[in-house]
Parts: structure tokens; sequence; C-alpha cells
């Protein structure tokens, strides 16, 4: 709880001081949103973005717009670490109601997809932060293309598999929605790839799978395909399938790479579902 304290007293600071820069040129309506991101009630912060979001379509000044901008993006920071913080204490059987988490996940959903609609470059760190929540936040990244790169591998090479597993999806976007094209990033994406393959975690290793599958040169990697193919370790024992029959154990990230190879041998392009394009 104190660690929760702390971020949003720390996120209420530097929305106060916003405001006092600014002194008399910011709105009533703005001040008050700010000061209700900065609430340690998850229900008055979401309250707080509805109400930003309501400000930002309609005519604000320049300082106002800003301060809002500044303060989503600050927003999204605090709730990543809340986030992860929600979900521990859910896998100690500490969590709230389900009711509470459902809810609190719509409003997580809802400001990650507020931030991302911003195109603000400085939402990048947030946006990454968010990355393991799904494709709002990866294709909020990848938009950004090669400015958005060198965070992204340093994420990759993280020691947290799941924020590094989301930064390896920012890269799949980034090829399928060719928002990277220059030969040195392209470089710099299959080495991290190639790096990412080999990490231990099968999250991990899933994601750059399905990240190869959309490089135009994908049939570098399979050497490193056919290796994982027939001998990655990681293994699913007693797996039972929908008609109930236990199939024995299973080697979920082999299968994944058997797949892969399967459609480059036959040409197989990947799909690019253009409604979604970053």
């Amino acid at each position: 709880m104190r660690t929760i304290t702390l971020l949003i007293f720390a996120f209420a600071s530097a929305s106060v001081g916003l405001s006092s820069q600014q002194g008399t040129t910011t709105s009533a309506e703005v001040s008050r949103a700010l000061v209700g991101m900065g609430s340690q009630l998850w229900t008055d912060r979401r309250d707080a973005v509805e109400a930003t979001t309501r400000l930002l379509q309609s005519r604000q000044s320049a300082s106002d717009a800003e301060q809002i901008r500044l303060g989503l993006v600050r927003l999204l920071s605090s709730e990543n670490v809340q986030t992860r913080i929600r979900a521990k204490r859910h896998a100690h059987g500490a969590g709230t109601t389900a009711t509470d988490a459902e809810e609190y996940s719509e409003y997580y959903a809802s400001l990650v997809r507020t931030v991302a609609g911003l195109r603000d470059p400085r939402s990048i760190p947030a946006l990454l932060g968010a990355a393991g929540s799904g494709g709002m936040a990866t294709r909020g990244v990848a938009h950004f293309g090669r400015m958005a790169l060198d965070p992204v591998v340093n994420q990759i090479k993280g020691s947290n598999a799941h924020l590094s597993a989301g930064a390896v999806f920012v890269l799949r976007d980034m090829l399928a929605f060719r928002t990277v094209t220059d030969a040195d990033s392209h470089s710099k994406i299959k080495s991290v790839l190639l790096y990412a393959l080999n990490r231990p975690e099968e999250e991990i290793k899933e994601a750059a799978i399905g990240a190869v599958e959309y490089l135009d040169d994908r049939d570098d990697f399979i050497p490193e395909l056919t290796s994982i193919a027939d001998s990655d370790p990681i293994k699913i024992e007693g797996v039972t399938s929908k008609d109930q029959e236990n199939r024995g154990t299973v080697y979920p990230v082999r299968r994944s790479a058997r797949s892969l190879l399967l459609k480059i041998a036959n040409h197989e392009l990947p799909v690019v579902d253009q409604a979604v394009r970053p």
C-alpha cells in the first residue's frame, strides 16, 4: 500500500507543479482533472481521464492541452506499476473483487487507448510499460517507427519477461505495418529477434516467432527455427484436448516453430489487418 501511495503522491506533486508553473492560465476544469489524476482512488483517476478526454475534444489553450497530455502520460506510467502490483496480489490470493478487477481493467485499457491516441513521442516509455496489455499499446509504440526502436530493443533485453515479450510484439507491429523500413533498423530488428529466440522464457520465444513471420527475409531464420522445432526444451505435461483426450507432453515452442517453417515452405504470406493499422 505504501508503494502505491508514494506513486500517487509523486504523480499528484508533478501535476500540481505543472499547474503552478502555468499560474492563472490553467482552466478550472483542467486543474480539477489534474488533481483527480493524482487521487489514491482509481475510480477518481478514471473519472479524471474521462474528463480530460472530453476536454481534449473541445477547444483548449495550448498550455492547457499540454498539461493534459503530460498528465495522461504520467498517469499511465504510474498506472503501469499499480497494474503489476494488482497482478501480484491476485497471484497470492489477495486481489479485490471480480467486479472491481474487471472495471479497473476497463479503465486501464481506456487509459492506454487515450495515451496511444495522443501520438506524442513522450508517451513511448509509458506505452512500452503497457506493452504486455495488448495491441493498443504495441501499435501505439509501433506508430513512432525508428524513433521508438532503441527503447523497444532495450526493453526486450530487460529482465522482466512479460515486458520483454510485449516489446517483441511491438517489433511485430513495426514489421507488419512497415513503420520501420531502413536497412540499419532492419538489421537491428533481426539481431534482437535472434536474441529473443534464444531467451529461455516461453512467452518471449513465442512472440519472437510471431515477429519473424513478418520479415521479408524470414528465410534467414530457417536454421534457428529448425533447431527450435527439433529441440526446444520447454514442455507442458499432461495436456488435455477439448475432446478430453490426454495428449501427454506438449512442446509449445517447437509447435510454433514448425508452424512457421511450414508457412515459409509454402510461401504463405502473413495476415496484416489494415483495420487496426497504427
